[in-house]
């Protein structure tokens, strides 16, 4: 309940920097805590509210700014965006990099993990297709690695949001996997 209530002001930017930090530190606790689930998205969310906690946010259509308590300002630094940019690159490219061995190079992960999903509606099918399999996983190397400098220039962005776009939701539809899909499709609004 604490933690939806932080949420929540973090949200509306109601004591913004002291609510981040509350929350940093309690989805920390819930996180460390929980040794038998490792989830690196998870660790990624620490790692966010960490930054979060520090850049100058908040400042121009928060309650904070409407209250007084901070001043108004609508502009930005860019180091602050710049932050998150580079903590993304770091996921990316560690992403690309660990499946760089002779199991995902073989898509036997993929193989595995698809032959779970014959029934999805829709795709089931296509799923379980050998080329599908390479494709996934040489893919999403590939996605990995050149996303964020797609992102960045400005003659591949739209196409590369367009990219991102498939790929994260695909991730949310096939593989259920929480809110990272729709937290890095949020993200993309910093190359923007």
């Amino acid at each position: 309940g604490i933690m939806a209530l932080m949420g929540l002001c973090i949200m509306l930017g109601f004591f913004y920097h002291w609510t981040t930090l509350v929350y940093f530190f309690m989805w920390s606790g819930v996180y460390f805590a929980q040794k038998s689930h490792y989830n690196n998205h998870y660790y990624l969310l620490v790692l966010l509210l960490a930054v979060m906690a520090v850049v100058p946010a908040a400042r121009a259509f928060s309650l904070d700014a409407k209250l007084g308590i901070i001043k108004k300002k609508l502009t930005c630094p860019n180091w602050a965006i710049q932050i998150f940019i580079i903590q993304l690159a770091i996921v990316y490219t560690y992403a690309a990099f660990s499946k760089i061995f002779p199991d995902w190079l073989e898509a036997n992960p993929v193989r595995i993990w698809f032959s779970f999903k014959r029934n999805y509606w829709l795709v089931g099918d296509l799923l379980q297709l050998e080329w599908v399999h390479y494709m996934v996983a040489y893919g999403g190397i590939l996605f990995d690695l050149l996303i964020i400098p797609a992102l960045l220039w400005r003659k591949t962005r739209i196409y590369a949001f367009a990219i991102t776009f498939f790929f994260h939701l695909f991730n949310s539809f096939v593989f259920q996997i929480g809110i990272f899909p729709y937290l890095m499709l949020g993200m993309n609004a910093l190359f923007f």
